[in-house]
């Protein structure tokens, strides 16, 4: 076996352990143990080790950095809906996958501190490991800039959603089993009786689908297909019990309608309690000949068009510039027009009274800029400020506002 072939196997075992871990009866884990945020382990080939988060400085996050045996594209994965990642066995051999791998413990779970926000903030976290590793790990990283993810079940959900917050950000992503849109999956939930607590009455959403329809809506992925510019692979199982076919179908059938870069496989017959109940050898050997392929296809994150619109789902993060509402629960949209010298927004919401808009200006100062903000003919802008490579603006919002930014 050769060493691609090597890497194309691990990496079937990654994507089955992904997402087959997912069909076992649900066990949530236990109450966290001070000692259990408090540890940190460095082996050779792999670490475990805690990383600030940049939206809330007081949560500490959890993650293992798995380090390749020569230079690797960065490669990012998820855990499922009732997951953590473990800490790694210091007996283990030296994982050759082909990628710097970084396995998230996401805010709230076994490791990592704060509150699990279901396809909210929390995949904040997974791009903040990313820029960790870059700092940290250079020597491990082939390309900066090449960054995939992945994730199965509830991690494949995060990954609809987080190409949908973050659109210029990934190289390549890849989706299984994932749900798409939260409030059909609460809904489904009815029979199979198995997240909704979570959802609801735990508050990693909050409410109900009647008592908060926008909170359900921010957070699914369907809701920021039309942002969709990574290209992404998404495969899901026709008989899947826990997450339905649906969830892939709606999404797959919406980006194509749009003209979005992605590519749906179904797996007929396959599926049941346990996502990928009955699938053959053959199949799993297609996905993951599938997935190294769609990877390798990629390698360069995409650009953002100079000028259009996107759906704010709770916040919006560009390279070029951010949308961050008051409450992640709320909704609306951006058009924009990044031209040279000069760069305009209007800022739409029925439901945020407020925004944060940042602009990435590295190496310029608060004198630099003409700013002008209206909001109901009324000025809009409460506060300007440099932060670090950033020009921030507070503005309110009555449903509509006109920013106009103009170098000087």
């Amino acid at each position: 076996m050769n060493v691609e072939q090597m890497a194309t196997m691990l990496a079937l075992v990654l994507v089955m352990r992904l997402s087959f871990a997912q069909g076992e009866a649900a066990k949530p884990h236990p109450a966290t143990t001070p000692a259990e945020t408090e540890k940190a382990l460095s082996l050779k080939w792999i670490d475990f080790r805690f990383y600030p988060s940049s939206q809330d400085p007081s949560l500490r996050l959890a993650a293992t950095f798995h380090k390749p045996d020569k230079p690797s594209p960065i490669l990012i994965e998820g855990h499922g809906w009732h997951g953590s990642i473990a800490p790694p066995d210091p007996k283990a051999d030296r994982p050759t996958t082909g990628y710097f791998r970084i396995s998230v413990d996401m805010r709230g779970r076994k490791y990592s501190t704060g509150k699990p926000d279901a396809s909210g903030w929390e995949l904040q976290d997974w791009v903040d490991a990313a820029e960790f590793a870059k700092t940290n790990y250079p020597e491990y990283i082939s390309d900066k800039e090449c960054v995939y993810v992945m994730g199965g079940s509830g991690g494949g959900g995060n990954v609809y959603a987080i190409v949908g917050k973050f659109p210029d950000y990934f190289a390549a992503a890849f989706a299984s089993c994932g749900m798409s849109d939260y409030a059909l999956w609460y809904r489904g939930d009815e029979k199979v009786g198995e997240f909704r607590d979570e959802m609801e009455g735990k508050g990693w959403i909050g409410g109900s689908t009647e008592t908060n329809p926008e909170g359900y809506q921010s957070r699914g992925g369907l809701t920021t297909v039309g942002n969709l510019l990574t290209p992404l692979l998404t495969v899901h199982a026709e008989k899947d019990i826990r997450v339905p076919v649906d969830h892939a179908r709606l999404y797959a059938e919406k980006a194509k309608s749009l003209g979005k870069p992605i590519e749906y496989i179904e797996l007929p017959g396959v599926g049941g309690r346990g996502h990928f109940d009955n699938i053959t050898k053959e199949q799993s050997a297609m996905i993951s000949t599938r997935r190294e392929a769609h990877f390798r296809q990629h390698t360069r994150p995409p650009e953002l068009p100079a000028k259009g619109r996107m759906v704010v789902a709770g916040y919006l993060k560009t390279k070029r510039f951010e949308v961050i509402w008051p409450h992640i629960d709320r909704i609306g949209s951006v058009d924009y027009a990044l031209e040279q010298g000069r760069w305009t927004f209007t800022l739409l919401s029925d439901s945020a009274n407020e925004a944060t808009l940042n602009m990435r200006v590295p190496g310029k100062k608060l004198a630099d800029f003409a700013i002008q903000a209206v909001c109901d003919g009324q000025n809009a802008l409460t506060k300007s400020e440099i932060h670090g490579d950033w020009l921030r603006l507070s503005l309110v919002l009555h449903q509509r506002a006109e920013v106009a930014v103009q170098s000087q």
